[in-house]
């Protein structure tokens, strides 16, 4: 008989306070009055850790993840007090990635690099938007400028894991503002590596990569048709727009682990002067899901993000698709049907 084995698990650290409440925000969160109560938080934290920890005894911890609302008001010092608890208490992975929120208007210069110190190997900014007017409504405290020096200086920080949200479908917003944001998100100094988590099978997920009916359903209707063997040529195509969009060559195939390709995008002239880049898929099964993680690399120093900035709604419309069976309406899906 076969034993079973229980999955890792991911561990959620909530921090309840925040500057100011957003209007359309239900998560359990207040506007903090008076001064934060950082360390008897803190204390109350470590004390349910130790508490439920053996609840768990012996499942592995492989994230951990610090959201709010506001995380970063604590100091960089409580959130490793926390982690120091969870080391003490859990079976927290050496190298567990460490997730922590982060408000563009409520984080002191330089601290990216002291919560980096503390453990912190990954930053959620909350952006939402890069329109004045979009932040006004929703009730953000901080601007579109403020934005972008968080961005740089996650960079300077080392910090270079880290994602921007971003919120679309806003009252009055149209798809030129919609896609006007997705740029100026893409234009951030990021680096080309996505990375998504998709309940599904590693075989299943290999086989929506590379079934190019599958493949329309989540990449804008295009067609990607290839024997998928080293050495065979890959064709994006759409039924909506004239000749080849992308071409390329596959240069690794370990199915279902494993993928290598070239690829030149032909669709405008800004993408051909980004020239041929290499775009690696990896496929790593974790618990009854998979860590997706697509790498383009080998592009040139200023490379138009036309390349590769459909990707995170490439990914978003995968995850949708394998989970639900629905299609993810976006921005680009509506790329060459107008």
């Amino acid at each position: 008989m076969t034993a079973l084995i229980a999955p890792p698990l991911s561990l959620y650290v909530h921090f309840p306070w925040c500057v100011r409440k957003c209007p359309y925000c239900d998560f359990n969160s207040y506007t903090l009055s008076g001064e934060l109560p950082a360390a008897a938080y803190v204390e109350r934290l470590a004390r349910d850790l130790e508490a439920q920890a053996p609840e768990v005894a012996g499942r592995r911890v492989v994230s951990v993840f610090f959201g709010g609302g506001t995380p970063s008001l604590f100091s960089p010092a409580c959130v490793g007090r926390v982690l120091a608890a969870a080391r003490r208490h859990l079976a927290l992975d050496s190298d567990a990635e460490v997730t922590l929120e982060a408000n563009p208007g409520a984080i002191e210069r330089g601290a990216f690099r002291e919560y980096r110190d503390a453990g912190v190997t990954r930053v959620s900014l909350g952006a939402q938007s890069f329109a004045p007017e979009a932040l006004a409504a929703l009730g953000r405290i901080h601007s579109p400028a403020e934005t972008r020096r968080a961005a740089e200086e996650l960079h300077a920080a080392g910090l270079t894991n880290f994602n921007l949200d971003l919120m679309y479908a806003l009252p009055g917003q149209t798809r030129a503002a919609a896609l006007s944001d997705l740029k100026n998100a893409l234009e951030s100094p990021m680096e080309k590596i996505f990375e998504i988590y998709i309940r599904t099978t590693p075989e299943r997920l290999w086989e929506a990569i590379t079934d190019s009916e599958i493949r329309s359903n989540y990449q804008f209707g295009c067609l990607v048709t290839s024997e998928w063997t080293p050495g065979s040529r890959v064709e994006m195509s759409h039924p909506g727009a004239p000749g080849l969009l992308a071409e390329g060559e596959i240069l690794e195939a370990d199915p279902p682990r494993r993928l290598v390709q070239t690829m030149t995008a032909l669709w405008s002239d800004d993408a051909k002067r980004a020239g041929t880049s290499r775009v690696t898929w990896e496929i790593e099964p974790v618990g009854d899901s998979c860590r997706l993680t697509v790498t383009h690399d080998q592009l040139p120093e200023g490379a138009s993000p036309e390349v590769y900035g459909g990707w995170p709604m490439i990914l978003s419309g995968l995850k949708t698709w394998l989970e639900t069976g629905e299609l993810l309406t976006t921005p680009g899906s509506l790329m060459y049907n107008g």
